[in-house]
């Protein structure tokens, strides 16, 4: 196991060894640390375009059954305070270009309905698609130049023959369903994110005045306990405006959050219906 600082400075170095991947050149500008990686845009012989390479600072179990080919296990040479050379797993997939929403939250320049209309989309179709996600949230959502959503960070996705044994993560607090470490692993796991974001996205496209001052450090809009249980206040004041603009498919899917497991909420249909809405 290498620790963070040591994978940054080795990335920084321009310095690059690697088991099996040739003439890796790093974009130090691009050097992004995780909780549990650090990821950084570079160009790799016989990669066609840019590409992104994830450094893990621990094994991953499921990282093969995940990424297939693209994840390298103990690929990376990472040089340490020590002065010994440790090798990580690492991850190599096509980059995404565009900005990531984390960034877009609270900008005056940023249009919410677009991105509530595309994020919609995005979702609708990760929902008919045979895995789960696992770990939605700004960060992880990526506004591409085209105006489209793409979602990123599939570490804590679900797969058809993955179990309860299989997880090892659970999500990001606050965007995730506030007991999700006792509901099932399954093709649900996505479901109350995606109904969290969509009311949050669509809150702020009907009144950014309203909510965006609210938006927390974490861009957090919604507390989850508190929306579980019925009591935030901002969440109530969103199903108040979605029935007033006569938007049907929000106002479900914000009162579906309240005290529901995720499976219970039927987004594939509340999406389409707002998708539909939207023409």
């Amino acid at each position: 196991m290498a620790d963070v600082m040591s994978v940054v400075n080795t990335l920084r170095s321009g310095i690059i060894y690697c088991r099996s991947l040739e003439d890796v050149r790093v974009d130090t500008e691009t050097i992004a640390v995780g909780n549990n990686s650090v990821v950084a845009r570079c160009r790799v012989r016989g990669c066609c375009g840019d590409m992104l390479l994830k450094c893990y600072n621990h094994t991953r179990t499921n990282g093969r059954t995940i990424y297939g080919a693209n994840y390298y296990p103990e690929e990376l040479g990472i040089y340490q305070l020590s002065g010994t050379v440790v090798y990580v797993d690492v991850v190599l997939i096509p980059w995404v270009e565009g900005i990531s929403l984390d960034r877009l939250l609270g900008q005056s320049t940023t249009d919410y309905g677009a991105i509530s209309a595309a994020f919609d989309a995005a979702a609708y179709e990760l929902l008919r698609g045979y895995y789960a996600h696992g770990d939605l949230k700004p960060d992880n959502i990526i506004l591409t130049p085209s105006g489209e959503v793409a979602f990123i960070d599939f570490d804590a996705m679900w797969l058809p023959y993955f179990g309860d044994g299989d997880v090892e993560e659970y999500g990001t607090q606050g965007f995730s369903h506030p007991y999700r470490s006792d509901l099932p692993f399954d093709k649900h796991i996505d479901d109350y994110s995606i109904a969290l974001l969509s009311t949050m996205f669509a809150a702020l496209a009907v009144d950014r005045a309203l909510f965006e001052p609210h938006l927390r450090e974490d861009n957090t809009l919604f507390s989850t306990d508190a929306v579980f249980e019925g009591r935030d206040t901002l969440l109530n004041r969103a199903i108040e405006l979605f029935e007033a603009h006569g938007d049907s498919a929000h106002l479900l899917i914000a009162k579906g959050l309240k005290g529901h497991s995720g499976a219970e909420l039927y987004l594939q249909e509340m999406l389409r219906m707002a998708l539909n809405k939207r023409g």
